[in-house]
């Protein structure tokens, strides 16, 4: 394995650009022009779905149930004739779909059942060389999973990632099951679309859209399909016996998410205008209701510079036209949730670019409604493990300290309190924001968390349970990867050295993260880059690096670390931040880490 950080490839850099901001080499926001399309003269068409290869659900991440009661698509969706209301213009597209749905026996079986999800597949390593095909098979879930197909290439299923295809898909004893998912790949910003229609299997087939724009049609399409009867003509070779579907809700994480907002937040109201237009969508909008996950608003980090791939871009104008997205979509376009995890706060400036109001003068709206998680990282362990993507580069996979915090659960009980409020009007719970300095970011344009004294920890918002009991320090954002200047991997701190930077607990445990300190020149640290993959510090490590005593100050017992664990859980399902069904399994989840620090946290 490699260990020294020289030797680290700059591939791996680009990961984080790749998957989680869309960046990728080649013309990613090259100008697009109309063509001169005419107006258009003849009716719209419907969108159709055709299916090449089908089989039973074997998703990594589900269970018997799944296999046993769910169907997994693959295919393409199109429409022959769309119009462009907002310029009266039409035009065509097919692209990829995958859709996993239960089989006729299981439509009406779980708490989701009739519901559909959809959302643009992220476009991920599509076209990357670094990733040939069959990379990753079957290793992380949502990504090849469970194999390899040429029509996704090597798209990422972020609600698959996100909610669990267990909660989904599996037993509904797991608190979900019945949804059906469908997912379609319609990203051609830096032509990832073109690369898939050019795959030599996939010839023939006449993957094509004329604007790359044009992907934000497909959340109406696709929430038409669904909700239409099927037939030979518009599912072809599917089956007609097709669950009915009453609900839809949209959902997007990270870069898809802002492909999402820019929908939602278009001065078009694409979602009431199109909803409103057709009397197959009840309540006047195509998505019921819609999750965002790590959307950001503006981003300027690096000393001031902009990074456009991470705002909002205008899906009605002819070019790709960047246009700011802070803030919450109008009222009219539904009820909307949109989740953060520390490193969303920090890295993407969610302290601005989904707060809504301004600073310090926060709204609570209805419709809207903002989801803090502290201490999480927009990368951690359990949603996408970075062990086997180091091993893949031949890298030791101990150079990551991954934030192990598992945000999930608050995704999942999110999405029934979103179908709650879609359903019956049930208030969406509360806005929680976590301590932020709004408005005030360090040198490099991070967010600044304050901490709290006691646990050394992010705090506001919603705690997990097991950033209610820390077992040590956690970290949305890494300053300190093996790509930093001060990374020291003979250090188990995994910090600068104290007194200097962020990490620094000696003096006062530090109000800041990812400021600088006190001994340190100004503006030293995340100078290079950092990874929002997050960090975890064990407390143990961090007392005998600082002299502190977290350990014996917070668990003096074993039953004070498991009253804090319960209390919290407790807590979070009273607030409706976690489902009940999955009580016991979250408690036994913190019981079983905190037996892997004994030093810290004593058995009995």
């Amino acid at each position: 394995m490699i260990t020294d950080k020289n030797c680290f490839p700059s591939r791996v850099l680009l990961f984080f650009l790749i998957l989680f901001m869309g960046l990728k080499a080649g013309p990613a926001w090259a100008k697009q022009t109309d063509n001169g399309v005419a107006a258009c003269t003849s009716a719209e068409a419907n969108p159709v779905v055709e299916i090449f290869r089908s089989g039973p659900f074997h998703g990594i991440g589900g269970d018997t149930y799944s296999e046993n009661n769910y169907v997994d698509l693959i295919g393409t969706i199109s429409n022959a004739n769309f119009h462009r209301f907002w310029d009266g213009t039409c035009s065509s597209y097919k692209v990829p779909v995958r859709i996993v749905m239960p089989k006729s026996a299981a439509c009406d079986v779980g708490r989701l059942a009739h519901v559909g999800i959809t959302e643009l597949i992220h476009p991920n390593f599509i076209g990357s060389p670094d990733f040939p095909p069959f990379a990753f098979e079957g290793t992380i879930h949502a990504w090849n999973d469970p194999v390899y197909d040429p029509l996704l290439d090597q798209g990422f299923h972020e609600a698959l990632a996100n909610f669990r295809e267990k909660f989904l898909f599996g037993d509904p004893s797991h608190g979900g099951s019945g949804i059906i998912y469908m997912g379609f790949q319609a990203n051609n910003f830096a032509g990832e679309l073109d690369y898939i229609a050019a795959l030599p299997q996939n010839s023939g087939i006449g993957l094509h859209m004329e604007r790359p724009q044009d992907y934000a049609i497909l959340y109406r399409d696709v929430s038409k399909w669904l909700r239409q009867d099927k037939t030979s003509a518009n599912f072809i070779n599917g089956s007609e016996d097709f669950c009915k579907v009453n609900d839809v809700v949209g959902f997007g994480y990270s870069f898809t998410s802002n492909r999402m907002k820019s929908v939602l937040i278009n001065p078009n109201r694409l979602n009431s205008t199109w909803g409103l237009a057709d009397p197959i969508f009840p309540r006047g909008r195509v998505l019921d209701g819609v999750i965002l996950g790590g959307d950001a608003g503006k981003v300027e980090f690096l000393g001031g510079k902009e990074l456009n791939a991470d705002i909002c871009l205008d899906v009605t104008a002819p070019d790709s036209v960047l246009k700011d997205c802070n803030g919450a979509p109008p009222a009219s376009e539904g009820p909307t949730i949109s989740i953060h995890s520390e490193s969303d706060v920090q890295y993407f400036a969610s302290t601005k670019g989904a707060r809504p109001g301004p600073p310090g003068h926060l709204d609570e709206l209805d419709h809207y409604k903002n989801h803090d998680i502290n201490s999480t990282s927009h990368l951690d362990g359990p949603y996408f493990p970075l062990g086997p993507y180091l091993e893949y580069f031949g890298l030791d996979p101990s150079l990551t300290r991954q934030n192990p915090l598992d945000r999930s659960p608050i995704f999942r009980a999110d999405l029934i309190n979103l179908l709650n409020k879609i359903r019956n009007n049930t208030p969406l719970p509360n806005s929680t924001y976590m301590n932020a300095s709004l408005g005030l970011n360090s040198a490099y344009k991070f967010g600044i968390i304050l901490l709290d004294p006691l646990t050394g920890n992010g705090f506001g918002g919603i705690a997990l349970p097991q950033a209610a009991a820390p077992l040590g320090l956690y970290r949305g954002y890494d300053c300190h990867t093996i790509s930093s200047p001060d990374f020291d991997l003979n250090n188990a701190y995994h910090y600068a050295s104290p007194p200097i930077g962020s990490g620094d607990l000696s003096t006062g445990r530090a109000k800041f993260v990812l400021e600088s300190g006190p001994g340190s020149s100004s503006g030293l640290l995340c100078t290079n880059t950092g990874g929002y993959e997050g960090l975890f510090t064990p407390y143990q490590t961090v007392d005998e690096a600082l002299g502190s005593n977290y350990c014996g100050a917070l668990y003096p017992t074993r039953q004070a670390y498991s009253e804090r664990v319960e209390a919290a859980t407790d807590r979070l399902i009273s607030e409706r931040f976690l489902l009940p069904e999955e009580r016991e399994d979250i408690i036994a989840a913190a019981e079983a880490e905190a037996d892997k620090y004994p030093e810290c946290v004593p058995s009995e």
